[in-house]
């Protein structure tokens, strides 16, 4: 999936300097495809404020000094004076309403500009001009924009099956890339690892790492039930519980078996947007059963096919790699479990959550 149009801005009043920087940024971005970007130049406060206030900036790079009488300060008394221009920026920055993120390239010394940057205007990074590694500056880009993507990505969970391992994944690059910075996770506005797995924790099975069946009636009503004809896969484990009951080891893998085969059927299949979750656990006595749904058109005439390629899919295996044979004291037969699809059509003339409460009455023997 391709991300939205990044703007970055490079506030640099030396030219050369500012080029440089340009031409960093070009290299981060030329290193991740899946991230667009613009990059827009500003050689004074005056041109970074009337950029910052027209343009949704993602990534600020920010000289303290933006004129000759503002370098070089060693007295703190001179900066109360006169604010330096580059914390100026950051001040405004601090005005945008979405999510920006900066850093510091600077020569000036002053202890105060690196207290405020960090505590102030929470700057990934502050580095001094004349010791910067090129390297660093470029993976200090690179973390900004993994980061901004997981963030972006993790707020559209509840409409997005996928966000949450586009963020996963962002969120591990970003942190690949800080390291290579020197930027630590404290300088990042969230840790947003903590923040996905409590979103995987509160969405997600753990045993198949499904959406839960909370998320999957959000899907249906969301989805299906503004749409005057619906296609939904109703898939169940026929047998499980009892198989279960006797050999209870086995919940474990047969679940992350038969959640590995749905989850494979979105790039079988090439539709990454096919919604794939639980109906219902295996709770008060009925099989564990789940759902494949999507909000295409199209999925009326390739659902068959799909339903027939997860049911060949688990019959290539079957659960003879599960079965135990009983003990023979009790006389009990080698019980078995079966995987069971089936294609379900229909119109949407009632509340969603009456055809909710309809699919997950669905008993076993009806297949």
């Amino acid at each position: 999936m391709v991300s939205r149009k990044r703007t970055l801005l490079i506030v640099e009043d030396d030219s050369m300097y500012n080029t440089l920087f340009t031409l960093n940024c070009e290299e981060a971005l030329n290193e991740i495809p899946s991230i667009q970007g613009v990059i827009k130049k500003a050689f004074d406060y005056a041109e970074a404020k009337q950029i910052l206030e027209s343009t949704p900036v993602d990534f600020v790079s920010v000289d303290i000094a933006l004129s000759p009488e503002e370098t070089h300060r060693t007295e703190e008394k001179d900066r109360e004076a006169q604010e330096a221009g580059g914390m100026l920026v950051l001040e405004e920055l601090q005005k945008n309403k979405n999510l920006s993120l900066s850093i510091i390239v600077s020569g000036e010394k002053l202890l105060s500009y690196g207290i405020d940057a960090y505590s102030k205007y929470n700057v990934l990074a502050f580095y001094q001009k004349d010791k910067l590694d090129p390297e660093k500056y470029k993976n200090a880009v690179k973390t900004a924009l993994f980061y901004l993507e997981a963030a972006d990505a993790i707020s559209t969970i509840d409409t997005d099956v996928n966000a949450l391992n586009r963020a996963e994944g962002n969120w591990h690059k970003a942190l690949e890339s800080a390291k290579v910075a020197g930027i630590t996770v404290g300088k990042f506005p969230e840790d947003l690892g903590k923040r996905i797995e409590l979103t995987r924790r509160e969405h997600f099975d753990v045993m198949t790492d499904l959406p839960q069946a909370h998320w999957t009636n959000d899907q249906i009503k969301e989805k299906i039930s503004w749409k005057n004809q619906w296609t939904i896969i109703y898939v169940i484990i026929k047998g499980f519980n009892q198989f279960i009951t006797a050999n209870g080891s086995q919940e474990t893998p047969i679940l992350q078996f038969v959640g590995t085969i749905l989850k494979r059927t979105r790039d079988k299949f090439q539709d990454q947007q096919l919604f794939i979750g639980h109906l219902r656990r295996q709770d008060y006595g009925a099989d564990p059963a789940f759902l494949v749904l999507s909000s295409q058109d199209s999925f009326s005439h390739s659902a068959e096919k799909i339903a027939a390629w997860i049911k060949d899919e688990f019959a290539q295996v079957g659960s003879d790699p599960f079965t135990r044979q009983l003990e023979a004291k009790n006389n009990q037969p080698k019980l078995e479990f079966t995987l069971e699809t089936k294609v379900l059509t229909g119109t949407i003339s009632k509340d969603p959550q009456e055809l909710l409460d309809e699919i997950g009455a669905i008993p076993n023997e009806s297949l």
